[in-house]
């Protein structure tokens, strides 16, 4: 046999024991990194059983814990030795759910959001609101007789007068028509009643005066009142008839 045969397996040890030399001895082998997983509804009716699972999850130990809007003592418990935690509460808010799970000095945190108070679906086929009863909104016509005016109130003088009144009656919504406060006396002597107001003087003929005329302001027929005391007694008035 020859010499280089001989020292061949002499030479193969020496060529890898740099290689072996570099490794340290008892090097561990790494464990896998923590992981928290949980999987749960995000959303669900106020007062109904939530079940959390943390068994997707790579690690030890589950730290659970449950924060919110409302309070959450006695709301919620881990159960199957920590994989799960289940909640319930009848108060609508938003909770937060939270795991941590750890291997050995390294841990992982995760958070899960659950919107606790769902919106009921509306009804397919709800009943109707019942129809809201028609304004009362009245055309507005004062009749008086400027030999009286003077023994008048004050304040239905100023009814009469008042420019302030007519912006109160719009404002409510009711229609003072053109020309319609006058007086009984100008349409006597000059026997001319302005348009539109005829059905009015009709109502009043033979009444005493001064009155408050009102008519509906689509159409219907007229009502006749004595002069109410002041301004807020006029719109009490037209408030409360009916058309």
């Amino acid at each position: 046999m020859g010499k280089l045969q001989v020292m061949m397996p002499l030479l193969l040890l020496l060529l890898i024991m740099p290689v072996m030399a570099d490794i340290p001895p008892d090097t561990p082998v790494a464990a896998d990194a923590p992981l928290a997983v949980i999987c749960g509804p995000t959303e669900t009716p106020a007062g109904e059983l939530c079940v959390f699972d943390a068994s997707g999850s790579t690690g030890a130990g589950y730290d659970w814990n449950v924060s919110g809007d409302r309070n959450t003592a006695g709301r919620w418990e881990i159960v199957d030795d920590g994989r799960r935690l289940v909640f319930a509460s009848p108060e609508l808010g938003k909770y937060k759910i939270s795991l941590s799970v750890a291997i050995d000095n390294q841990s992982d945190l995760v958070e899960w959001i659950l919107h606790n108070g769902k919106k009921p679906d509306p009804d397919p086929d709800p009943d109707p609101d019942p129809p809201l009863p028609p304004d009362n909104k009245w055309q507005v016509v004062i009749v008086y007789e400027s030999s009286t005016l003077g023994k008048l109130s004050p304040e239905q003088q100023s009814v009469i007068k008042s420019l302030t009144f007519r912006k109160r009656l719009a404002k409510a919504g009711h229609v003072i028509l053109e020309g319609g406060i006058f007086d009984k006396d100008g349409i006597d002597r000059n026997n001319q009643v302005p348009e539109g107001l005829a059905p009015f003087v009709a109502a009043v003929r033979n009444t005493k005066l001064p009155v408050l005329c009102i008519a509906p302001v689509a159409s219907g027929p007229v009502k006749v009142f004595p002069l109410p005391a002041d301004e807020d007694a006029v719109l009490k008035l037209l408030g409360g008839e009916k058309p």
